[in-house]
């Protein structure tokens, strides 16, 4: 059975150098990257239609496949998915549901010094209620001006 690496993205300048991490891990480990994007948990409202949580989750697949599905180049083995609720509760059950063996997730920095705003509520969650190991992945890393590609 080959490893399952859970992605989860937000569609944001932060998934970038997540993205090129987990892939990189999945070739090299010949995973299956699973690629997870959670949509606001607002959503779960009795308000909000069906066909509206519909028009959300294909909108999310367009952004995927405008924007990361390039990226992936002649990987194939991967999968997108698109849940809405609490982000980090829902990256967390989804990483169990496929017997995830790692996820790979983006964080922000914030100026020079370490900070725990650099790891951010959905990570800091995340790291509690994961059941697998996480890896975090700075957005920018300080090696000169380039990014981890």
């Amino acid at each position: 059975m080959s490893p399952k690496i859970l992605l989860p993205i937000k569609f944001s300048h932060v998934t970038d150098n997540a993205l090129a991490m987990a892939l990189k891990m999945a070739k090299c480990c010949k995973a299956r990257l699973h690629i997870l994007h959670v949509l606001d948990h607002r959503l779960q409202s009795p308000e909000v239609t069906d066909e509206q949580i519909a028009e959300f989750t294909r909108a999310a697949e367009r952004q995927f496949e405008e924007r990361y599905l390039p990226l992936l180049g002649d990987f194939n083995d991967f999968s997108f998915n698109c849940w809405e609720g609490d982000i980090a509760l829902e990256i967390a059950k989804f990483a169990g549901s496929i017997g995830a063996d790692f996820i790979v997730i983006g964080c922000h920095i914030r100026g020079e010094k370490p900070s725990f705003t650099r790891l951010g509520e959905v990570a800091l969650a995340l790291f509690q209620w994961s059941p697998c190991p996480v890896m975090l992945v700075p957005c920018e890393l300080h090696r000169g001006n380039d990014k981890v590609r």
